[in-house]
């Protein structure tokens, strides 16, 4: 049974992903700190037509900064769809962004909720 997340819980979800991405960068500035001001981690990654492309071990070592790192790809590719869609995602992309949700899901073993 294929469980549809609807665009508002899809945005919360992606909201909460930011913000996790966000307290890794963090916790990582304050680690590299000791190692000296000039070494800083570049931004958020860039979306593209082949989101989270970029993400790989040596910029991203663990698993859960990986997912992070795609799933901020992927809302800033939301945003850029939901402004050229005048203010409000057409289903098609909603749709789009959906499999794209479910295929980063999948390939981190992240199965989707009951309910």
């Amino acid at each position: 049974m294929r469980l549809a997340i609807s665009m508002p819980v899809l945005a919360a979800g992606l909201a909460i992903a930011g913000a996790a991405a966000d307290a890794a960068r963090a916790q990582m500035m304050n680690q590299m700190g000791a190692m000296g001001q000039g070494m800083m981690m570049g931004t958020q990654p860039s979306a593209s037509s082949a989101y989270g492309a970029g993400v790989d071990g040596a910029r991203f070592p663990t698993a859960q900064e990986r997912y992070a790192a795609k799933i901020v790809a992927l809302r800033q590719k939301m945003q850029k769809l939901t402004q050229q869609d005048g203010g409000q995602l057409s289903a098609e992309h909603k749709a789009s962004l959906q499999r794209e949700l479910d295929g980063v899901n999948r390939s981190f073993g992240i199965k989707p909720a009951a309910g």
